[in-house]
C-alpha cells in the first residue's frame, strides 16, 4: 500500500498568499505550478473583489482591490423547549438578545485564508420570570419544574441549554439475562461426512473453542417488577413487561435455577442457540490443533489459526484472516486471506495468502463528485441563458458560482488538497493536470469564454477518472524455507531462513529471500531481492518482475534468467552485486 503523504507540489513556495492585518488585505501571487492565493469570506464579512461581492471561496490576485466589511447587527432573543425522548427531562435552549458587532481577525500568509471573525457583544438585555414560565406553559411542561433554575437563569442571562424539568422515572421491570463465558460459532461439519464414493472424510473436522466438565459456559440472572413514572408533561408512564428467559433442557449441560449457573457435563466445543426467549446449548466434541493430520482433520476457521507443531501430507489449512505454523508444512495446502507465517519448512506445499483483497483509497468517487458539480453548474447556465441571453458568459458563470453553485469552488478545492495529501494512488502530474483543468472555477470566470469550455473541462475530467485504477494490496507471507513449493501472495514474501528450492513465488509486492534460490521461478509487482541465486553446479531459475520495477542478486550463478517486462537476460557465469532494470529501453545489469 502507498504510504499517505504530502505531494512535492505542496512543498516549498510555489503556492501564493494571503494574510489579513488590521482589517487590511495582502496578497502575494503564485509562482509557475504553484496553487494561487485564495480567500474565503465568512458571515458577517462582506468580500468585494474590485467592487464586486464575492460570498464564496475565490482566487485573487496582487493587482485585485480587496475590501472586507464587518457588520453590526442584533441578535433576537431565542428561547426553545427541547423534551427528552423518554419525557423525562425538558431543556431550555436560550440565547438572550444582544447588539453584536464583528472585528475582523489578523491572520498570517497562508494560500488559502479563512477569513475570520469575532463577535463582540455590545449590549445583552435581561429576561423575566414571567418569560419564561410562559415559554414553558406554552411548550406543555407542567411537571417538575425547577423553580432554582429559572431564576439562575434570570439571573446568569447568559446563552446556553439548561435543564429546566425532570419527570419521575418508571422503574422497569428487569428482564431476565443471560452471559456467556465462551465465543459461540456456527457448526462446521462438527462430525465426520462421507465422500462421493461412499468413504468417510475424516479430515472435514473443524476446530473450535472448548470447555471442560463442570466448567460455568454461561449464568442467568433472573429479573425484578417495576413501578409506574411521570412525563414532564403529565403523561403517566407504564414499567415493561419481563422477559422471562428458559433454558432448554440437554443431556450435555446441567442448569441450577437457584444460581442461574449452566455447566457443561462434557468436554467439547460448546455451542449456542436463542429462538425467542428460549435458549438451547449444545457441547459437541472436538479435535486438538496441535498439529494437522489425518487423525485431526482440515481446519478450516473464519478467524485466525495456529498450528504449534506441524501440517502433514494432503491436510487443508484455511483462515479467512492469519495462519501461524510454528512447525513445518509436508504437502499440504495452506489458505489465508491475510498474513501466512510459517516457522519450519514448507515441502511441496500450495501457499495461498491471496484471498481478500485489500485496496488504497480511490480516487474514483473525488473526481465523480467533481465532475458532478461541473454538470450541475453547466445545467443552472443553461437555465439562466434561457431568461437573461445578453449577459456575457463569464458573468453567467460568476453568478451561479456566487449562487446555487457556491459550493463548487470549494469542492475543487477539497479534491485537489485531498489528493494531495492523503493516500490516493495518484501522481504528482496527474494532480498539476487537474489543478490546471480546474483552477478557473476557483473565481477566474474570465478564462471561461463559452460553455464549450466548462465541457471540454468536464469532459477531460472525466478522462482522468475512467484513466485512474485502485491498487490491490493483500496479505504477506513469511517463510523460513520452501521446497518445491507453489507460493502466492498478493502483499510481500518473505524467505527468511536457508532459502528456496524448486518454487514457484508469486506476489502483488515484493519477494525477498534471504538466502539461495535454487530452481524454480519467481514473479513479483514491485521488486524482486535475493542473496544467491543458482549453484556453481547450474540450476535453472527464472526471475521476472514488470518494466518499471527491479530485480537485485548479490549472487547470480549460471543459468540464472532475469526478465523486467520485455527484456530479459540469462547468466552464463556467476556476477556479483546485480541489479537489473530497464533505463532509456535497455536492460541493466
Amino acid at each position: 500500500m502507498k504510504k499517505a503523504s504530502v505531494s512535492p507540489l505542496y512543498k516549498g513556495g510555489l503556492d501564493g498568499l494571503v494574510w489579513i492585518i488590521s482589517g487590511r488585505v495582502f496578497v502575494k501571487n503564485e509562482m509557475t505550478n504553484g496553487m494561487p492565493p485564495i480567500i474565503n469570506p465568512c458571515e458577517g464579512v462582506l468580500l468585494l473583489v474590485n467592487g464586486q461581492e464575492r460570498n464564496h471561496l475565490t482566487t485573487i490576485r496582487e493587482t485585485d482591490e480587496i475590501e472586507l466589511i464587518a457588520a453590526e447587527y442584533t441578535v433576537n432573543m431565542e428561547m426553545s423547549i427541547e423534551v427528552s425522548e423518554d419525557g423525562q427531562q425538558a431543556f431550555l435552549n436560550y440565547s438572550p438578545e444582544k447588539l453584536v458587532k464583528n472585528i475582523i481577525q489578523d491572520a498570517y500568509p497562508v494560500n488559502k485564508l479563512d477569513v475570520q471573525a469575532v463577535q463582540h457583544i455590545v449590549e445583552t438585555r435581561n429576561i423575566t420570570m414571567e418569560q419564561l414560565l410562559e415559554c414553558l406553559s406554552n411548550s406543555g411542561i407542567v411537571y417538575g419544574i425547577s423553580q432554582s433554575m429559572l431564576e439562575q437563569i434570570c439571573v446568569k442571562n447568559a446563552a446556553g441549554r439548561y435543564l429546566v424539568a425532570e419527570g419521575l422515572a418508571a422503574v422497569n421491570t428487569e428482564d431476565d439475562s443471560i452471559e456467556y463465558f465462551f465465543e459461540n460459532e456456527e457448526i462446521v461439519d462438527y462430525t465426520p461426512k462421507a465422500n462421493d464414493s461412499g468413504r468417510i472424510d475424516f479430515k472435514s473436522i473443524s476446530v473450535f473453542q472448548s470447555v471442560n466438565v463442570g466448567q460455568i459456559i454461561a449464568k442467568v440472572k433472573k429479573g425484578q417488577p417495576g413501578t409506574e413514572g411521570i412525563t414532564v408533561t403529565g403523561k403517566t408512564i407504564l414499567p415493561q413487561q419481563a422477559i422471562k428467559i428458559t433454558i432448554s433442557p440437554a443431556f450435555s449441560i446441567s442448569y441450577d435455577e437457584k444460581t442461574g449457573n449452566i455447566r457443561a457435563n462434557k468436554p467439547g466445543r460448546p455451542f449456542k442457540q436463542e429462538k425467542n426467549n428460549v435458549v438451547s446449548f449444545q457441547i459437541f466434541d472436538f479435535v486438538s490443533v496441535d498439529e494437522v493430520n489425518m487423525k485431526t482433520g482440515n481446519i478450516h476457521f473464519k478467524g485466525d489459526i495456529e498450528i504449534k507443531r506441524n501440517v502433514f501430507e494432503s491436510m487443508e489449512v484455511v483462515a479467512k484472516q492469519d495462519v501461524i505454523i510454528k512447525g513445518n508444512t509436508e504437502f499440504a495446502s495452506i489458505y489465508a486471506g491475510n498474513n501466512i507465517t510459517i516457522k519450519g519448512t514448507a515441502i511441496s506445499s500450495k501457499i495461498n495468502a491471496a484471498m481478500n483483497e485489500m485496496v488504497s483509497k480511490d480516487p474514483a468517487s473525488l473526481l465523480q463528485k467533481l465532475t458532478e458539480g461541473i454538470d450541475d453548474l453547466i445545467w443552472n447556465i443553461k437555465q439562466l441563458q434561457m431568461d437573461d441571453p445578453n449577459t456575457s458568459f463569464p458573468e453567467l458563470v460568476r453568478c451561479m458560482l456566487n449562487e446555487k453553485n457556491r459550493q463548487l469552488p470549494m469542492t475543487v478545492y477539497d479534491v485537489i488538497n485531498a489528493l494531495r495529501k492523503d493516500n490516493y494512488d495518484v501522481e504528482d502530474n496527474f494532480i498539476l493536470s487537474l489543478l490546471k483543468k480546474t483552477r478557473s472555477l476557483m473565481g477566474n470566470t474570465s478564462e471561461i469564454e463559452d460553455m464549450k469550455t466548462l465541457y471540454q473541462i468536464s469532459s477531460d475530467l472525466k478522462k482522468l477518472f475512467s484513466n485512474k485504477n485502485a491498487t490491490p494490496v493483500k496479505g504477506n507471507i513469511t517463510l523460513s524455507s520452501a521446497i518445491n513449493c507453489e507460493v502466492t501472495a498478493l502483499g510481500n514474501i518473505h524467505v527468511l531462513g536457508r532459502g528456496c528450492v524448486n518454487s514457484k513465488l508469486t506476489s502483488g509486492g515484493k519477494v525477498i529471500v534471504t538466502g539461495y534460490v535454487r530452481g524454480g521461478q519467481i514473479r513479483a509487482e514491485k521488486g524482486i531481492e535475493v542473496n544467491i541465486s543458482g549453484s556453481e553446479r547450474g540450476s535453472k531459475i527464472f526471475l521476472a518482475v514488470p518494466q518499471d520495477s527491479y530485480i537485485q542478486i548479490r549472487s547470480a550463478f549460471t543459468d540464472t534468467v532475469v526478465k523486467v517486462g520485455g527484456l530479459s537476460y540469462t547468466f552464463l557465469s556467476e556476477k556479483k552485486k546485480v541489479r537489473a532494470r530497464i533505463e532509456k529501453g535497455n536492460l541493466l545489469l
